[in-house]
C-alpha cells in the first residue's frame, strides 16, 4: 500500500453515555490525526481534545449542538455518496471486493432487461458503459459494439477506480474518498487503445449523466517530437473536438483531471514542434475546472526510475502541467487476470495513478463544499481548485528528474511548483464553508537562519505567460486571527494572493486562523496594471455596535534572505577603513531606466571601466559624483561618460537594533546581502532625483558583517546625486539620515598610515591541503622580504615527483595576497596557468579573473582606471587544484617571461591586526516631531545580536533612552560599545577579552609526530616547518613553561624522546630475562608558542621596528603575527646559526603571535633568539613580561 493511502479515518464515533456530559470518543485507524485537523478552527475555542497514545482521541465539548456538528463533519468528510466521479479508462472489475460497494448505480436502469429504460440511448447502462465493446471498431455487428457491461479485462481502470473509492471494508485498500461513488466507463476495445471518438462519447455519457469529477488517466502513445503534415492537421482536429466535448462540462461546473503521461519529457518542449498532448493540454484552455497531474515519489520529487535499463518517468512541464501528486508504486484494485497472475491488487507507478488521486481529493472537496446546499457541481467558484488544492499543495516538488540542480529563483517542473496534501484541502474547503480559513504556517522557513530581515515586500516581474509563482515573501499575523481586505479593481482572472496556504476571497472580508508564526504571502498578478489595496485588522478591533471591522494597513509584512554575507576567505579579519569601492562603465544615454538597475544589468563582478575608492555614498550636490569619480588629474575630460552605470560596495557592520536606509538618486536600488530592499527612480519617467526610505532592516545573529551593493544609473553625470544614509526604525522618518561610515567596517581597502593596522611588506600565501580549503591552512609563508632564507624544499622538491606522497596526494589549493598600491591608470590581472589547475585573481571587492581548469571561465575583467585616493586595495591570486608536483612559487619580485604572477612587491603591504582599546563614536539623531508614534512603527521579530549572544558577531550600537515617554523624547544618543568584533575601525577576529593579562608569558606546547607522520617521513615536507600539523600521528605532549627570558632563551626541560630497544638479552641461569638498556633517539619535534606580544611604544600612530631571528642549531622557526608570516623558517634542520630582521610597522597594542619551530636539539625542547630593534638601532627583548597568554 502506498504511504499516501494509509491515513484513513475510521467512522466509529460514540457520545458519552452520560447525556449530561458532551464527549465524543473518536478512534482513528492512524496515530496522530486529531479531530482539529478535521474541523474548521472556528470550532477550535469550544472543544477540548485529549490525544492517547493508542490513537484514540477524547474530545469534551462546551455545548452539545457544537458536538453534533463535528460528529457531523467526521462522518461526512471520506466523501458523500452524492459525489460522483467518472472513471474513463479500461473500466472496472465489478465484482472487485474492494470496488463493488461504491460503484455508482443509474437508478433509472433495470438491470438486464435489455430495455433503455431512462432513455439515455444506452441499455442497461447499470454502472456505467462499454463504448467500445470488444472490437476497435464499435459498429455494432459480428460481435462488436457497444456493450452494457464496463468489466476491466485491462487492469488499468480497476485500479485507478481503486485509487478513487475503494471501499474500507476492513481488508485491501481504501481509496482516497471511500464513500463517493465510481461511474465506470470504458472506452478500450480488445487492443486497449484509447481512441478519441470514444473518450468525446464517455464524456457526454459523464456530463448527462451526473458526474462531478471526470478523471482521464490516457494520452497519446508518446510525445511527439518529429510530426508529419498530416500528423499536425490531425492534432488541431483532435483539439477542437475536445473543446467542443469538454465546455458543457466546464459550463456545468464539473471537474476534470488528466494525466500528463509518462515518457519523462518536458511538455513545454512540444510548443517547438507544435504539437500537443491531449488531453492534458486542454487544462491550459480550461484552467478553472481542469488539471493536468504529474506524478510524484515517496520524497516529493518527480517519479522517474529505470526499469530494465530503461529510464521511465512522468512528464513535467511548468506551462501545461498543473500539480504533482503521488505515483510511485501505488497498490490498488485489480481484477483477476492471468497477466496479473489473478492476485486482487497490484502495484503501478506513473501519472495514471496520480490523476485518479487528485480526482478523489477533488471529490472530497466537493463533499464539503456541497454540504447543506446538495450542490456538488462547484469546481469554480471563489475557492478555486489553485487555492483548494494548488494553493495548499504540501512540499514543493524535487528536480530528481533533472539533470542539473535548480538556481536560485527559478520555477519547479509543473506550473504550481507543488504537489497536492489531501488533508489540506479538505482542512480549507472546510474554512470555506464556516466562512474561517485556518492559515498554515510555513514550516520550512526558520527565521532565525535569515541573514537580513525587511519589514515590506519585494516585488518580481517575469516575461511570459504566466504569474508570479516564486514564494520570497514571508508574513507574520498575529495569533488570534486577523480579517484581510484586497480592494483592487484588477480582474480576479488575472489576480490570486494567498496567505498561509489560503487563497483569499478578492472581493469580501476574509477571517483568518492564526496560531502565530510566519506564514507564507504569495500575490500572482498577471499583466499587472492595477492597484492593490491591502488591509488588515484583527476581529475584535471594531467599533462599538459596528458591524464592519477596522481594516488599515498594517505593517505585518516582511522580506527575507537566508543568503549569508558573500565569504572574502581571503581577506584579512580586520576593520580596515569605512570606505566603498565605486565601479562605473559608460552607457548610452537612451538606454538608461529603471531596467538599468537591475540585478542582471549590474554584478559586482561584471565589467566596468573605472574603479574608485571614496570616503563615503553621500554625492548631494548634482556633479559631485562626476568630480569624484573622474578626477582631472587622473581622467582627461574627453573620457568622461555622459551617461554611466555602476555599482557601489562595502562592508556593514549592523548595529544591535534594526535600521532604515534612505537612498537618494535618479535611478538606484540598494541589496544587503543579494536581498533586494530599495528601488529609487522617478516614476514618471522624468529621471529626476528621487528619494526613497527603506522598511525596518534586522540582521541576523551570527551573519558577521553584511555586503552593501548600491547600483545605479544617471543618464547625465553631471547632474548625478546618489547619496545614502541610515536611520534607527523609531526615528524622525523626516530627520535627516547619518552617514553609513559609522558602522562600514571595509576589509578590502586600507589606508596603512591610518594606524589602524600594523603591516609588512609582501605577499602573504598560503596552502591546503585540499581543493575544499578546509582547516587552518598547512603551510605559510611571505614573499619576498624572506625569500632568501625559504626553504628549498618549497621551490625545488615540489617539483620532482617524490616517491611517497600518500597524506599529499590529494590537490592543492593556494592563494596568496596583500594589499597593493596603485599609483597609475591599472592594467587587466593576467594569470598565467600552473598545470592544469584553477588560476582565480581578486581586486577588491571584484573577482576579476576566474579560468577553471574544467568548466567555464571568467576572462580577466578589471577596471582600466583605479583611483585609490591614498589606499590600498586587496589582491589575491588563487591556484586551485594544483598538483603535489607543481611548484607553488611561481611568484617573483622582477621581470620575467615564465611566472604565475608578475608584481613589484616593493608596494604591497600585509596588515597585522594590533588588539587596543576602540575609541567609540556618538551619533545623535532627531526624535522630535515624529510623525507617527515610534512605538507603532514596525520592528522586524529578530533577536538583537547582543541579546542572543551576549557579543555582537558584526558590531552595533546600543540605545540609551533620552526620557521616560514619547513628548519628551526630543534626542537620544546612539552609543558605540567595545564588543569582540565591534563597530570601531582597527577590530578585528581577535579582541582584549582575549589577552590574559594576568598570565605573562606565551602558551608553549610541544607535538612529537609518529615516525610514519607524512610531514616527517616524506623527504621534501620533513625539511619545511609546517604551522597546522593537526592529525592522528601528532601526539601532544604535557605544556612547557616559559621562563623569564622567553623568547630569548631555551625553553625550560628536556624534550620528549623516542625510547625503543634492541631486543631481549640472553637469559641468565635462574633469573629472568632482562632488556637492554634504552637507546635515545632525539627525533625532530614541533613547539608552538601562541598568545600575544606588547612591544613598547615609540610613536602614537605607528612605529618602525625590525624583528631580528637568529637561528640555532638543529632548529628552524617561523614567527607569524595575526595571520600573516613575519619570519618564513629556514630549510630544516638548520646547520649553522644565521640571523634575519624583518621590518614590521606596529601601533600601540597587543600583537596576536605564534611562533612554530621545529628541532631536534638534545639539551632543550627548543631555543629562541628573537627580539625587536626600534629606529634608533635600540635592541628589545621578546621577555615573558611581554608576552602573553590567549584565553
Amino acid at each position: 500500500m502506498g504511504w499516501w493511502l494509509k491515513a484513513r479515518l475510521k467512522a466509529r464515533l460514540k457520545s458519552s453515555d452520560s447525556e449530561s456530559i458532551n464527549r465524543l470518543i473518536v478512534n482513528f485507524d492512524q496515530i496522530g490525526k486529531t479531530v482539529k485537523s478535521k474541523i474548521p478552527a472556528v470550532l477550535y475555542d469550544y472543544l477540548v481534545e485529549v490525544s492517547l497514545s493508542s490513537g484514540i482521541q477524547v474530545v469534551s465539548f462546551s455545548d452539545g449542538k457544537v458536538l453534533e456538528e463535528v460528529r457531523r463533519l467526521l462522518l461526512q468528510q471520506p466523501g458523500t455518496p452524492e459525489v460522483i466521479v467518472a472513471v474513463i479508462d479500461t473500466g472496472c472489475d465489478i465484482e472487485h471486493p474492494d470496488l463493488k460497494d461504491n460503484l455508482w448505480i443509474n437508478s433509472g436502469e433495470i438491470p438486464g432487461n435489455g430495455i433503455d429504460d431512462d432513455n439515455n440511448t444506452y441499455i442497461d447502462d447499470v454502472n456505467g458503459y462499454s463504448f467500445a465493446g470488444n472490437c476497435p471498431n464499435n459498429f455494432p455487428r459480428d460481435g462488436c459494439g457497444p456493450l452494457p457491461d464496463p468489466q476491466d479485462d485491462r487492469s488499468h481502470g480497476s485500479h485507478c477506480a481503486g485509487i478513487v473509492g475503494a471501499v474500507r471494508n476492513g481488508f485491501g485498500i481504501s481509496g482516497i474518498a471511500p464513500r463517493v461513488k465510481v461511474m465506470c466507463l470504458k472506452v478500450t476495445p480488445s487492443d486497449g487503445a484509447f481512441y478519441t471518438g470514444l473518450i468525446i462519447e464517455a464524456l457526454d455519457y459523464a456530463y448527462r449523466m451526473g458526474a462531478h469529477v471526470v478523471s482521464c488517466s490516457f494520452g497519446p502513445s508518446e510525445a511527439n517530437m518529429n510530426p508529419q503534415p498530416w500528423e499536425l492537421e490531425g492534432m488541431v482536429a483532435e483539439r477542437n473536438l475536445y473543446r467542443a466535448a469538454l465546455e458543457p462540462l466546464v459550463k456545468k461546473n464539473m471537474l476534470i483531471v488528466a494525466a500528463a503521461g509518462n515518457e519523462r519529457t518536458n511538455l513545454d518542449d512540444l510548443d517547438r514542434y507544435n504539437t500537443t498532448y491531449q488531453p492534458c493540454f486542454m487544462a491550459r484552455e480550461f484552467p478553472d475546472n481542469m488539471l493536468c497531474v504529474a506524478a510524484t515519489d515517496e520524497k516529493d520529487a518527480i517519479f522517474s526510475e529505470t526499469v530494465l535499463n530503461t529510464p521511465v518517468g512522468t512528464n513535467y512541464g511548468t506551462k501545461y502541467v498543473d500539480i504533482g501528486a503521488p505515483g510511485a508504486r501505488i497498490v490498488s484494485t485489480v481484477p483477476q487476470l492471468p497477466e496479473n497472475k489473478r492476485v486482487r491488487w497490484d502495484e503501478k507507478s506513473g501519472s495514471s495513478m496520480a490523476t485518479p488521486l487528485v480526482s478523489g481529493i477533488g471529490a472530497l472537496v466537493l463533499s464539503v463544499l456541497g454540504t447543506g446546499s446538495g450542490n456538488y457541481f462547484q469546481a469554480r467558484g471563489r475557492w478555486a481548485w489553485n487555492g483548494l488544492l494548488i494553493g495548499i499543495a504540501g512540499k514543493r516538488l524535487g528536480w530528481l528528474l533533472l539533470a542539473d540542480p535548480p538556481k536560485a529563483g527559478t520555477l519547479q517542473p509543473v506550473s504550481t511548483g507543488r504537489r497536492v496534501n489531501a488533508a489540506n484541502a479538505v482542512r480549507q474547503a472546510l474554512s470555506v464553508l464556516s466562512g474561517v480559513a485556518a492559515i498554515i504556517p510555513d514550516a520550512s522557513f526558520v527565521h532565525s537562519s535569515q541573514s537580513v530581515l525587511v519589514t515590506g515586500f519585494n516585488e518580481t516581474y517575469y516575461a511570459g505567460d504566466y504569474g508570479i509563482t516564486e514564494r520570497n515573501d514571508w508574513d507574520q499575523l498575529p495569533v488570534r486571527g486577523v480579517s484581510t481586505r484586497i480592494n483592487t479593481t484588477a480582474s480576479a482572472a488575472d489576480l490570486s494572493v494567498l496567505v498561509g496556504q489560503v487563497a483569499l476571497n478578492l472581493s469580501a472580508v476574509n477571517l483568518l486562523k492564526s496560531a502565530g508564526g510566519w506564514y507564507n504571502f504569495e500575490m500572482r498578478y498577471r499583466n499587472p496594471v492595477e492597484a492593490i489595496n491591502i488591509q488588515m485588522a484583527e476581529p475584535t478591533d471594531q467599533a462599538a455596535g459596528a458591524s464592519k471591522f477596522r481594516l488599515s494597513h498594517i505593517e505585518t509584512f516582511y522580506v527575507s534572505t537566508p543568503v549569508p554575507p558573500k565569504d572574502y576567505y581571503w581577506a584579512p579579519k580586520i576593520a580596515l577603513s569605512s570606505t566603498w569601492q565605486v565601479l562605473t562603465r559608460p552607457v548610452d544615454t537612451t538606454t538608461v531606466g529603471p531596467a538599468s538597475i537591475l540585478e542582471s544589468a549590474l554584478q559586482l563582478d561584471g565589467q566596468f571601466n573605472f574603479s574608485s575608492v571614496v570616503p563615503d555614498i553621500n554625492f548631494t550636490m548634482p556633479s559631485a559624483l562626476r568630480a569624484t569619480l573622474y578626477p582631472g588629474a587622473v581622467v582627461a575630460a574627453a573620457d568622461v561618460p555622459k551617461a554611466l552605470v555602476g555599482v557601489a560596495h562595502t562592508r556593514l557592520a549592523a548595529p544591535d537594533k534594526p535600521m532604515r536606509f534612505k537612498l537618494t538618486c535618479s535611478y538606484c536600488s540598494m541589496a544587503v546581502n543579494g536581498l533586494r530592499i530599495l528601488d529609487v527612480y522617478d516614476s514618471s519617467g522624468n529621471a529626476a532625483a528621487t528619494t526613497q526610505l527603506s522598511g525596518c532592516v534586522a540582521f541576523g545573529n551570527a551573519s558577521g558583517t553584511h555586503d552593501i551593493l548600491v547600483r545605479f544609473a544617471a543618464v547625465d553625470s553631471t547632474a548625478a546625486p546618489l547619496a545614502l544614509g541610515w536611520l534607527p526604525c523609531d526615528a524622525n522618518p523626516a530627520a535627516e539620515a547619518v552617514s553609513l561610515s559609522t558602522h562600514v567596517m571595509n576589509n578590502l581597502f586600507w589606508k596603512p598610515s591610518s594606524g589602524v593596522a600594523g603591516y609588512v611588506p609582501g605577499l602573504q600565501c598560503d596552502v591546503w591541503p585540499s581543493s575544499n580549503r578546509v582547516g587552518p591552512a598547512i603551510y605559510k609563508f611571505r614573499l619576498p622580504a624572506a625569500l632568501l632564507q625559504t626553504p628549498r624544499a618549497l621551490a625545488r622538491n615540489l617539483t620532482g615527483p617524490p616517491g611517497s606522497r600518500s597524506m599529499y596526494e590529494a590537490l592543492f589549493r593556494t592563494n596568496c595576497s596583500a594589499a597593493a598600491e596603485d599609483k597609475s591608470p591599472g592594467q587587466g590581472v593576467q594569470v598565467l596557468p600552473v598545470g592544469l589547475n584553477g588560476n582565480y585573481a581578486y581586486v577588491g571587492a571584484q573577482t576579476v579573473l576566474r579560468k577553471q581548469a574544467a568548466g567555464p571561465s571568467q576572462p580577466p575583467s578589471s577596471p582600466n582606471v583605479t583611483q585609490l585616493n591614498d589606499h590600498y586595495q586587496l589582491l589575491t591570486v588563487e591556484w586551485r587544484g594544483l598538483g603535489a608536483a607543481t611548484a607553488l612559487v611561481g611568484i617573483v619580485n622582477a621581470a620575467a617571461t615564465n611566472i604565475s604572477l608578475n608584481l613589484d612587491m616593493n608596494n604591497t603591504l600585509l596588515p597585522i591586526p594590533v588588539v587596543a582599546a576602540r575609541t567609540a563614536a556618538t551619533i545623535s539623531f532627531d526624535y522630535s516631531a515624529v510623525a507617527v508614534d515610534p512605538t507603532t512603527i514596525p520592528s522586524p521579530p529578530y533577536p538583537s545580536p547582543t541579546a542572543a549572544n551576549g557579543a555582537s558577531a558584526a558590531g552595533g550600537v546600543n540605545a540609551s533612552a533620552g526620557g521616560p515617554g514619547v513628548a519628551n523624547r526630543r534626542q537620544r544618543r546612539l552609543q558605540q560599545v567595545e564588543r569582540e568584533l565591534d563597530v570601531a575601525l582597527g577590530t578585528s577576529a581577535w579582541s582584549l577579552r582575549q589577552v590574559d593579562i594576568g598570565s605573562p608569558g606565551l602558551a608553549i606546547q610541544v607535538y612529537n609526530p609518529a615516525p610514519t607522520a607524512p610531514y616527517d617521513a616524506i623527504e621534501y615536507l620533513s625539511k619545511l616547518v609546517l604551522n597546522n600539523i593537526a592529525g592522528p600521528q601528532t601526539r601532544e605532549s604535557a605544556p612547557v613553561v616559559m621562563k623569564d627570558d622567553g623568547l630569548s632563551g631555551a625553553l625550560q626541560g628536556k624534550p620528549p624522546a623516542s625510547v625503543f630497544t634492541d631486543g631481549p638479552k640472553p637469559k641468565p641461569s635462574g633469573r629472568a630475562p632482562q632488556a637492554p638498556p634504552p637507546k635515545i633517539e632525539w627525533r625532530a619535534r614541533y613547539v608552538r608558542a601562541a598568545g600575544f606580544l606588547y612591544p613598547p611604544q615609540r610613536a602614537a600612530v605607528l612605529s618602525r621596528w625590525v624583528v631580528k631571528v637568529v637561528e640555532q642549531t638543529n632548529q628552524s622557526t617561523s614567527v607569524t603575527f595575526g595571520d600573516v608570516t613575519i619570519r618564513n623558517a629556514i630549510e630544516f634542520p638548520s646547520t649553522t646559526v644565521r640571523e634575519t630582521s624583518v621590518p614590521v610597522w606596529l601601533p600601540p597594542g597587543y600583537v596576536p603571535m605564534v611562533v612554530m619551530a621545529r628541532s631536534s636539539r638534545t639539551d632543550a625542547a627548543a631555543a629562541y633568539d628573537i627580539s625587536l630593534i626600534d629606529a634608533a638601532g635600540e635592541q628589545t627583548k621578546m621577555s615573558k613580561s611581554r608576552l602573553f597568554k590567549h584565553y
